[in-house]
């Protein structure tokens, strides 16, 4: 199993959008070859769970709060997994109990609840040595699925940290913003003390969200840019960019979806789609021949209606 955390110091930086997003991609892609995605949400906000479908107010049983707190073995990882399916008719996760017709298999989920607030004292307090805990919990998963992705919270306590001890990679959202660029700075700072520990341990890449057209955005990120040359960090900087989108909220609130599901055609659906190809370079894993062989397709087809959009503009130009 790759493993995957999605994470920065800062909250509001689309973490959560950007986790569900690629393992729903994912999840889709490797499901004609038999092959699993699972989603670790790390947050006690929950809300990667609510985008799968399964809210934590609804969910009955233990979480991977429990998972972690419990050294005797009595909860296990493989306990607390719960499966998500999609509807392809509605674009939309469903309750399988309720569904009718035939359902395509989303990511796998480890749920998490408000329970969790307290587990950064809970780690530090109860646990022998709580750095390496997630790394011990992910052993019996290895050989079950092919990704493991992480939503992490805000800010750089023991559950992150622990996450960071145990993962191939990190991805790095970054808001153009002074904020959203100084939480970068921090999980990037995290990062590099992480990798005495866990020496495998790699950035898979970071790209911009919620981007304007604002020149203030472009100064921003070329700022950014700069600052790794400068650094020679080993962070890949994409040159796609995820923009401020009514498509993304509009898919969520209205159509009960994500918008890769029910807006693919969109410009943000196909920016997750071009960044997914972009980190999959880095991580590698069964996935990146399929993935890169639909957003190839992708690219094409832009480029020829692109190529159609400038022979209708010189023919109307012709025509005056």
């Amino acid at each position: 199993m790759l493993t995957i955390a999605y994470t920065s110091e800062k909250g509001g930086v689309v973490k959560t959008g950007s986790t569900t997003m690629h393992a729903v991609l994912l999840a889709t892609a490797l499901a004609a070859v038999g092959k699993h995605v699972l989603v670790f949400d790390i947050d006690p906000q929950g809300h990667t769970g609510k985008l799968l479908g399964h809210p934590r107010e609804k969910h009955v049983g233990p979480t991977i709060k429990d998972v972690i707190l419990d050294e005797t073995g009595a909860v296990t990882i493989k306990d607390v997994i719960v499966p998500t399916y999609i509807d392809p008719e509605t674009a939309r996760f469903v309750d399988v109990k309720q569904a009718t017709g035939k359902l395509v298999r989303g990511p796998d989920l480890v749920p998490i609840t408000l329970a969790a607030n307290t587990l950064d004292f809970d780690m530090k307090s109860k646990l022998d040595y709580w750095p390496d805990r997630i790394h011990e919990i992910l052993q019996p998963l290895q050989e079950d699925y092919a990704y493991g992705l992480f939503d992490c919270p805000p800010g750089l306590l023991a559950p992150t940290m622990s996450v960071y001890s145990a993962v191939n990679f990190l991805a790095f959202p970054i808001t153009p913003d002074v904020l959203g660029v100084e939480g970068f700075q921090g999980a990037v700072s995290a990062m590099q003390r992480a990798q005495k520990r866990n020496t495998t341990l790699r950035a898979a890449g970071a790209f911009f969200t919620k981007v304007h057209t604002w020149r203030t955005d472009k100064d921003v990120m070329e700022q950014v840019a700069s600052l790794i040359q400068q650094s020679k960090l080993d962070v890949p900087l994409f040159e796609t960019t995820v923009p401020e989108s009514k498509d993304y909220n509009e898919a969520i609130t209205e159509d009960g979806s994500l918008v890769v599901l029910s807006r693919p055609d969109s410009k943000c659906a196909r920016a997750y789609w071009y960044i997914l190809d972009n980190l999959l370079e880095r991580v590698g894993g069964p996935a990146q021949p399929l993935i890169k062989s639909a957003v190839t397709a992708m690219r094409e087809e832009e480029q020829k209606a692109e190529e159609e959009r400038k022979l209708s503009r010189k023919v109307a130009r012709k025509g005056v």
